[in-house]
Parts: C-alpha cells; sequence; structure tokens
C-alpha cells in the first residue's frame, strides 16, 4: 500500500498561553489534513498533536490508495496520475488553509511552509502527468504556480464546507493530546467532495 505523510513541524513555546495558542493552531493544521484527507477519499491512518519539553508538534499520517503491487516504479506512476496529484496537492495544504481559516494568520508557522515544499516537491516529480513541463524540458514555474494557486483555492472551498468538521476534530486532537487518535474516530460529511 502506497502511503504519504504530512508533518505539521515543531514550534517552539515559551510560556504557558504560548502553549495553548501553538496547541490550538497545531490541532487546526492537522485537522485540516484529516478532513481533507478524508474527504478526497484517503484512508487516514491516525494523526496527534503533542506537547513536550517546550516543543508542540503535529503529524498525520495517511494511504493515498490501495495497490495490488509492490514494485517502486509502478507505485510511483501510480502516484503521478492528474487525480492522485491534485488530491495530495490538496491535502498537503489543507494544513495552512485551515489554520488561516479558524486561527490567526500570524499563528501559521512551520507547517505550512513544510507543506507548500512537500506541494512542490508532488508537482516536480509529476510535472508530466500534470503537463507543467517547460518548453526547455524543466518544471515550469508559472503554470506551475498557477497550478498550485487553483488547489488551493479548491481546498479552501472544500473546507469552507468542513468548517464544523474542522474544529470537531482540532478539538477530538487536543483532548487526545500525546496520543495517537485513529482513522475510524473521525466523523466527516464526505457528500461534499470535489468532483
Amino acid at each position: 500500500m502506497a502511503s504519504a505523510v504530512n508533518r505539521s513541524g515543531e514550534r517552539a513555546y515559551q510560556s504557558e498561553r504560548e502553549d495553548h495558542t501553538l496547541l490550538q493552531a497545531t490541532a487546526m493544521h492537522e485537522a485540516g489534513h484529516v478532513v481533507a484527507g478524508l474527504v478526497l477519499n484517503f484512508e487516514v491512518a491516525y494523526s496527534v498533536v503533542r506537547s513536550r519539553g517546550g516543543t508542540v508538534s503535529g503529524y498525520t499520517h495517511h494511504s493515498i490508495m490501495k495497490t495490488d503491487t509492490n514494485d517502486p516504479e509502478r507505485i510511483r506512476n501510480l502516484l503521478r496520475t492528474p487525480d492522485i496529484v491534485r488530491r495530495r496537492v490538496m491535502q498537503a495544504l489543507a494544513g495552512e488553509l485551515a489554520e488561516r481559516m479558524l486561527c490567526n494568520d500570524s499563528e501559521v508557522e512551520v507547517g505550512a511552509s513544510e507543506d507548500w515544499r512537500e506541494a512542490v516537491a508532488m508537482l516536480m516529480d509529476a510535472k508530466d502527468a500534470v503537463g507543467l513541463v517547460g518548453t526547455d524540458g524543466d518544471f515550469d514555474t508559472h503554470n506551475g504556480s498557477e497550478y498550485l494557486n487553483l488547489r488551493y483555492e479548491e481546498c479552501y472551498e472544500l473546507l469552507k464546507q468542513q468548517e464544523k468538521a474542522l474544529v470537531t476534530t482540532a478539538n477530538l486532537l487536543l483532548g487526545s493530546l500525546n496520543k495517537k487518535v485513529y482513522g475510524r474516530s473521525f466523523k466527516i460529511n464526505a457528500a461534499a467532495a470535489p468532483k
């Protein structure tokens, strides 16, 4: 089974108040990955928000698809199909979007930049499949930026329709601090999935 991982990174804090603010932002971030993943038909294995020794971190693990092959090249080709790339990019950007929607924009930090790097790396790897090859054969950065912006807007609409699920999921993660919350615990209305 092929899988992908999203990390929200680690964020250091100084005081109890900052700890609570970062915990909330990290929970919203991971909730974005969870909710988008479920709506986009990924299997969420688990998500966790941790607070230890002055650091807050979050992590969401999900499976993109089930496959009957263990051949790495075949799996890589499957991951490069336009639909899979589109959904992977949206799911990667969902953490930042959830934070921006539900927290103060100034709190969006480490996880967002890591998620953007991950989305760009996915696009660069799949540039042929999604039509982002420039005339020189390299990655077309202009059209790549446009592609990312379109997926960002598409994911924003998806999450807007799932705002209640975002808050519920973030609260579930906060209530289970330092413990994995497994996929079967997450409930959403998947009818809002984009076409």
